[in-house]
């Protein structure tokens, strides 16, 4: 994503959450392998600096995005924790911190995408009834 691109974070800020409202970037920084780095951030209204990670599921880690991904996708294809950290030379802590992370991030953006749904738990079962029927065996 382009600077413009992202919003300000600062709740304070006239731009709060409005994406292409000032902001530009400041500088690089830390380095992933050998090229990725990650930028720094400034609103130009209340001149507030910020990761461009920052309300994703990659804020704060160590680790280049694609490798987390790939964690995930392994986990996802069924393989086990222990199965996952052996094929990408990891330690069996991080892969398990990093699904996690992974789940929380998503947890918290469902919640945000259906919070102006007002369904009630029985609506959704419904739903997964109407879904799983229609499923071809």
């Amino acid at each position: 994503m382009e600077p413009h691109e992202f919003a300000c974070p600062n709740q304070a800020c006239a731009n709060f959450g409005r994406a292409g409202a000032g902001v530009s970037q400041v500088k690089r920084h830390g380095e992933y392998g050998k090229a990725e780095r990650i930028r720094l951030l400034r609103c130009t209204v209340c001149g507030k600096v910020f990761s461009e990670r920052k309300g994703t599921a990659f804020f704060g880690l160590k680790a280049s995005p694609e490798r987390v991904c790939q964690a995930l996708v392994l986990l996802a294809e069924g393989n086990s924790l222990r199965a996952t950290a052996r094929i990408l030379h990891a330690k069996l802590d991080t892969i398990r911190a990093w699904l996690r992370r992974a789940g929380a991030h998503a947890q918290a953006v469902n919640e945000y995408l259906l919070a102006r749904y007002p369904l009630s738990q029985a609506q959704l079962d419904e739903l997964w009834s109407f879904v799983k029927k229609n499923r071809r065996a």
